[in-house]
Formats: structure tokens, C-alpha cells, sequence
């Protein structure tokens, strides 16, 4: 199944497939606000939070979705699984049909045109998007960054937060899956316009995202980096004491 996830899975999803990482998503969502930043435009970026996400998948949808993916268990359909719900944390396979599960939504905000997106500089130069995906056809428009079921989209006004609000409702009906709207935020990156009406919780300073902290100008804030840097000195302080070898040591800092 790893073998052909690459194939079957957009970019924007990076969990689960082979030579994706979350540093990719950590990367575009600085990149998009530091160029937000320098060109004086306010954007919002929303983080989404799925309810219990694997606990909540459907087996019916599941079932459903690698069928239209094409996908088989050695040519045939199994005997049936006497499970409602969920996919198994720990499994091998748990990450890979999760993706496979929410490629649909992701598939639906991306194909939606009432939901924004953000063409990188030189997006619209076939050159240039051969050089980063190898295809030159391929769409640079970035509507969103996924890694599993930490979802991340753009908006720029209500009606923006509506419709991805809405595609997510259909996902929720489809799948068994539940938007967490208490959690759900919208990290607004502008120091000087303010943000519209949205429903969703507003962070106006900085967010972690993916356990990342990012500022308004896609920077460490300064006030996280000095916690980093003193719980760095913190832990490396236990060790000083001990006699340690130079292979022990790289270990430590490791």
C-alpha cells in the first residue's frame, strides 16, 4: 500500500507516505505567513480539530473509499470485521487508511473555489513547477496542509471559514467524523488590520502548529525561544555531573 500512496495521495497530506515529512508542513505554513508578512497582507490560517478522528471513522466509508481508490485485499473483499468505527493506533496500516479516509475532504476543499488559496511566486511558471514536483502540470495553489488529521486551511474573510466549514460538515456526514469547533483556531496574521467576524476562536500573537510556535511574521517568537533554550540548558545540566564518552555525548545532544 506504500508503494502507491505517493500516487494516490495529494502532497498536501504528508503522514503515511514515503519521503513526506511534518517538516513539510511546518516549512509551507512559515513560508506562507513570512510572505504574507513582507507584502503588508493580512491572512488567517485555520487549524481544524477533528473529534477522536481515528476512533470515529466509519467502516462502511472506509470500505467504500478504497474501492473507489481501486484498491483490493489480494483481489478480493475480506469476510466482513465485526467493527463499527475506527482505525487501530499502533497498526501498521492505521496511518496509511486514515490518509486514504480523509483524502476525500481534502480533495473536495481543494477543488472547491469559494475556498481560497495561495499561489507561491513563480507558481505560475511551468519551469519552476517541474523543478519542485517534477510535473509541470501539476496545481501550485496551496488551500491546505495536512498531516493526518491536523488539517490546515487559509481564509480571508467569513464567507472563506463558512465553506470549508460546510465541506467539513459533508466529510463529518460521509465519514462518522466530528469537527471539534471549541478547538478549532484561526491563528490571524496581521498586527494591523483586524480580523472580520469569524465564529472561530481568533489568536491574534503566535500558535503552535504541529508543535511548532510560529509568530505573525512566520518567526520562533522570542519569549518560546528563550523557554527552548532554557529547557535545553536544563536537561543538558543533568549530565554534566556524569562521566560520559564523546559516542555518549553526540547520544545526549541526539
Amino acid at each position: 500500500l506504500r508503494k502507491v500512496l505517493n500516487n494516490i495521495i495529494h502532497h498536501n497530506q504528508t503522514c503515511g507516505v514515503p519521503g513526506r515529512t511534518i517538516q513539510d508542513n511546518v516549512h509551507i505554513i512559515r513560508s506562507i505567513i513570512e510572505y504574507y508578512s513582507r507584502n503588508r497582507e493580512p491572512i488567517g490560517i485555520v487549524q481544524w480539530d477533528q473529534e477522536k478522528a481515528f476512533d470515529r471513522i466509519n467502516h462502511e466509508y472506509l470500505l467504500e473509499s478504497l474501492k473507489r481508490f481501486g484498491i483490493k485485499i489480494n483481489n478480493n473483499i475480506s469476510d466482513k470485521i465485526p467493527f463499527k468505527s475506527g482505525v487501530r493506533q499502533g497498526c501498521s496500516l492505521s496511518g496509511n487508511l486514515f490518509v486514504i479516509c480523509l483524502e476525500p475532504l481534502l480533495h473536495n476543499i481543494r477543488q472547491n473555489p469559494r475556498i481560497p488559496g495561495v499561489l507561491p511566486p513563480g507558481g505560475q511558471v511551468p519551469a519552476v513547477i517541474k523543478s519542485i514536483f517534477n510535473d509541470h502540470s501539476t496545481n501550485a495553489m496551496i488551500k491546505l496542509s495536512a498531516y493526518a488529521d491536523d488539517v490546515s486551511t487559509i481564509v480571508f474573510n467569513v464567507e472563506d471559514e463558512w465553506s470549508t466549514k460546510t465541506t467539513f460538515q459533508l466529510y463529518n456526514q460521509a465519514s462518522g467524523g466530528k469537527t471539534n469547533e471549541d478547538k478549532t483556531l484561526i491563528f490571524w496574521c496581521s498586527d494591523w488590520f483586524d480580523p472580520p467576524q469569524f465564529q472561530s476562536k481568533v489568536n491574534r500573537n503566535w500558535c503552535y502548529f504541529l508543535g511548532v510556535p510560529i509568530d505573525t511574521k512566520g518567526k520562533l517568537p522570542s519569549s518560546e525561544l528563550t523557554k527552548i533554550i532554557s529547557n535545553v540548558r536544563r536537561q543538558i545540566g543533568m549530565w554534566s555531573s556524569i562521566k560520559t564518552s564523546l559516542f555518549e555525548r553526540a547520544t545526549i545532544l541526539k
